[in-house]
């Protein structure tokens, strides 16, 4: 290459935005653009003719990088398409530099040293160490979160449980007769002891969830024993709203394989909500049947419904549909997001139709055992 030539070739790298540098078989830096002087604090002078591991390279990395560029040389190992390293500045500062080398060979093949370019990611590096130590700190206050709520959860279910017992013992005269003003006190004891152990059960297996502490014992089932226990379950709270619960399971269903708690907390959840948003002397109808190889369970009431627009949100941790609604019919938002996490846990799916004023149908598909 001519000096003109040579000279051309300085000025178009030394306006490149990246590193440029060449290493010959003897380690030496033969070329150093402007911007590897730039992030080193070097003058090209400083550096050129010198080592390249021992001028620019950190001592507890220099013997490790040489050994690999020994075997580019040899012909024994080509280089990475892109590798981090670390260059130290004039004043003893690293720079993290991702790299890209490519093999020098002359006009006979012979390998004559290496050509690399290099981008300098210190800040982008240094950015994603500060994030993911802040996301650290966060999953480490998540499961702080996790753990207290599991904590305060059992802490507060013990006094319930007496709360409860001795609530209904008065309420159903067990321990003396009371008259209608204290009756219609208790009866209030009792709902609202009924509404929070609710709550400190969805705020138990939010965390249980959460914290991916979820077990699930799989089992042939018969879907219809689910559905049995699960209206057993909530029947005392729709009858006291005097709202009607009527199956419609098609005989001979096929087993499907679940967790029977799991899948019957499920259920109580759909006629839970049903009943909720249902007014006084409506209808809940449970009907399953079999579609191909799967189990289709639906929910329906003839209830308030749900705007369209809100549809797509009804199964995310927390929504509500809007604050009088939250205030109104005591929501919590969990009860849907866990559906959803016990539904993918059995590898099926949940969806929901729903027209405001006319009612709510929310559909669950389960593979059956054979599928």
């Amino acid at each position: 290459m001519s000096p003109e030539e040579s000279s051309k070739l300085q000025n178009y790298l030394d306006i490149v935005g990246s590193l440029v540098g060449i290493v010959d078989r003897e380690q030496k830096i033969t070329f150093a653009n402007k911007k590897i002087c730039d992030v080193t604090g070097y003058e090209a002078e400083d550096i050129l003719g010198k080592n390249y591991f021992d001028a620019l390279l950190p001592e507890r990395i220099k013997e490790k990088v040489r050994a690999g560029f020994v075997m580019y040389m040899a012909g024994e190992l080509e280089p990475p398409e892109f590798f981090e390293n670390i260059l130290l500045t004039k004043n003893g500062e690293e720079r993290i530099i991702l790299w890209h080398d490519v093999i020098l060979r002359d006009d006979d093949d012979n390998i004559i040293g290496t050509i690399s370019s290099g981008e300098n990611i210190t800040e982008r590096k240094l950015a994603e160490d500060k994030l993911s130590k802040a996301y650290e700190e966060l999953k480490s206050l998540d499961i702080m979160k996790n753990e207290f709520l599991s904590n305060v959860s059992h802490e507060l279910k013990t006094p319930l449980i007496s709360i409860m017992g001795y609530g209904e013992l008065m309420s159903d005269g067990t321990l003396g007769v009371l008259n209608e003003q204290q009756t219609k006190a208790m009866e209030a004891v009792v709902r609202n002891s009924e509404r929070l152990k609710r709550l400190i059960n969805s705020l138990l297996d939010l965390s249980i969830v959460q914290d991916e502490r979820a077990k699930y014992r799989f089992d042939p089932l018969q879907i219809n024993e689910i559905i049995d226990s699960a209206i057993l379950d909530i029947s005392t709270q729709a009858e006291k709203k005097q709202i009607a619960i009527e199956k419609n399971i098609h005989p001979n269903l096929t087993l499907i394989n679940g967790d029977k708690d799991h899948l019957i907390q499920l259920i109580i959840n759909f006629i839970d909500n049903a009943v909720k948003f249902t007014p006084s002397g409506g209808l809940i109808t449970v009907t399953v049947c079999e579609e191909e190889n799967d189990i289709h369970i639906m929910v329906s009431d003839n209830g308030i419904g749900i705007p369209k627009e809100a549809i797509p949100d009804v199964f995310k941790l927390f929504y509500q549909i809007d604050g009088s609604m939250k205030r109104r019919y005591q929501g919590t938002g969990v009860g849907l997001y866990l559906c959803k996490k016990i539904v993918d846990a059995h590898k099926g799916s949940i969806w929901l139709d729903s027209t405001e004023g006319v009612g709510t149908t929310i559909h669950v598909s389960l593979p059956c055992q054979s599928a």
